[in-house]
This record gives structure tokens, C-alpha cells and sequence, in this order.
């Protein structure tokens, strides 16, 4: 197999901001701190959308059995007619219930 010639069908331009860790004193809070790194990263992206208008778009990943549990990755947002489809409210039965083994606020 040669790894070299893979190509992606999108060109994910999205940069790690920071993993999140549940408190251990506040339940429901997660917290994760953005390093000089990433905060570059992030200016960077924030002057960007400033430049051609438009706002940035966050995202927040479920890791599940992985430590940290959820990371944060953050994109100039696309135009509205690039998107795949409109955005809709997190629904009850998504991966973010109270069973699941990585959950964010059980203690």
C-alpha cells in the first residue's frame, strides 16, 4: 500500500484548540486551556474571517475512550451556500447521553 497517494476528499483546514476535561469540582463544566500555539493558530483564523467577512466556525469532538474526552477545533466559516446542510439543535438520543462510558459530567 503506498500511504503517500491518499488524497483527501476535502481539504480540512480546521485547527486543535485545546482538549476539555471534566471539573472535578463543578459538575457540567469542562475546561481546557489554549496554549500560545494554538492561540496564534486561533488569531490567525479569527483575522482571516475578519478579512472575507465571515465568522468562525467551532467544533467540538467526542473522543469516546480517549483521553482527553472531547477536543475543540476551530475554521473560518463557509459561505452559506458551500454548506452541507442547515444546522439543527443536538437531539436527546445523540452520543452525548448520561450512559456513555466517556461521558463528559459523570462523577
Amino acid at each position: 500500500m503506498a500511504y503517500g497517494t491518499y488524497k483527501k476528499k476535502s481539504q480540512n483546514t480546521a485547527v486543535r484548540l485545546t482538549g476539555l476535561f471534566k471539573s472535578r469540582t463543578r459538575q457540567g463544566l469542562a475546561v481546557g486551556t489554549i496554549d500560545g500555539e494554538n492561540l496564534d493558530n486561533l488569531i490567525t483564523k479569527i483575522k482571516a474571517a475578519k478579512a472575507v467577512g465571515r465568522g468562525v466556525t467551532v467544533f467540538l469532538w467526542s473522543n469516546p475512550g480517549k483521553n482527553p474526552p472531547f477536543s475543540v477545533s476551530a475554521d473560518v466559516a463557509q459561505e452559506r451556500q458551500q454548506r452541507a446542510a442547515k444546522a439543527a439543535a443536538i437531539e436527546d438520543d445523540d452520543s452525548f447521553d448520561d450512559s456513555s462510558e466517556d461521558n463528559l459530567f459523570d462523577d
